[in-house]
């Protein structure tokens, strides 16, 4: 049975929609046939970039997390839309600390910061071992 190689997901901006994210990346992890450490490593890594996209002194209005599988790999793309600035956004420091963190759970991490200092989005990739 031939699977999607993209899965999308939009979540509106607010702590308590990491659940259905949870759940969301658990079933993914299941039809990507992924091991349940892969599948552990890759909800809690997503769980902790939804935490970090919404605490950046913005508000977030929705979160949108695109899973994709290629090449033996499958990545967790999670982006964040912004609304009203409420407060300064981010340092650097800041920045480098989340990116630390995310690393201790995920074996690849890649960040993208917007003109404003804030962490716009996070991609997380691990290896499968499995083509596509």
């Amino acid at each position: 049975m031939a699977r999607e190689n993209r899965i999308t997901l939009c979540l509106p901006g607010q702590a308590d929609h990491s659940l259905v994210l949870r759940t969301m990346v658990g079933g993914v992890a299941y039809l990507y046939d992924l091991s349940v450490d892969d599948m552990d490593d890759l909800r809690a890594a997503a769980d902790e970039a939804f935490d970090c996209l919404l605490h950046q002194g913005s508000t977030v209005e929705s979160i949108t997390t695109d899973i994709l599988r290629e090449d033996g790999r499958v990545s967790a793309l999670l982006t964040a839309a912004f609304g009203e600035k409420q407060t300064s956004a981010p340092g650097e420091e800041e920045n480098e600390i989340s990116l630390a963190v995310l690393k201790t759970i995920m074996p690849d991490v890649q960040l993208t910061v917007d003109g404003e200092g804030r962490i716009a989005a996070i991609r997380l990739t691990l290896s499968t071992g499995r083509a596509s």
